[in-house]
């Protein structure tokens, strides 16, 4: 089925029955645990990218957010995606993903834990759980990012200076915004 934006979006057979995802062609759905259904896709850009670029001059276009993470399966995706580009020449390698902090004190033990999303749909840091997904770096302006980190391929996420070049970013959009 073709809307009159263009976006497609395909019928699956289950059974005797047809169902619809919801997502455009090509996007990912996610069902989070507050409820809100996501449909994400990511972007490789071969150039580099800043992050505000990624924001405003390619996800807003298509009527789409810079995407929060909420979860560790969001994130393994996204780095699933991410991996399919990564030259084996490069050691750091990252995508950028919504939100930002600011901590006021690198000594402070939760400072990891004040990333703000600002896509107005993601919420919580289940994806960012320090022991088993996110590598946090604290610094002056950064943001979280879905990152491959040559010392620690085990985890998914962690963050970096804001105002760097990265290899991609990831869109998403809210399903029951979108209808």
């Amino acid at each position: 089925m073709t809307i009159p934006t263009g976006d497609i979006y395909s019928w699956i057979k289950t059974g005797n029955s047809w169902s619809l995802n919801g997502c455009r062609d090509g996007w990912q759905r996610f069902n989070r645990s507050d409820g809100i259904s996501v449909c994400m896709k990511t972007f490789y850009s071969s150039g580099g990218i800043r992050r505000w670029i990624a924001r405003e001059n390619y996800c807003k276009p298509i009527g789409t957010d810079q995407i929060g993470v909420a979860s560790v399966e969001e994130s393994q995706w996204i780095y699933g995606q991410m991996m399919q580009y990564k030259p084996a020449s490069k050691t750091s390698f990252f995508f950028w993903a919504d939100g930002s902090y600011k901590p006021a004190n690198c000594n402070n033990a939760n400072f990891c834990e004040k990333i703000i999303w600002k896509d107005g749909y993601t919420k919580g840091i289940a994806a960012l759980n320090t022991s088993t997904n996110f590598d946090c770096i604290c610094g002056g302006d950064y943001c979280p990012v879905v990152a491959y980190i040559p010392d620690n391929t085990t985890k998914t996420m962690t963050t970096v200076d804001c105002n760097v070049y990265g290899d991609g970013y990831v869109c998403g959009y809210d399903l029951k915004k979108s209808v």
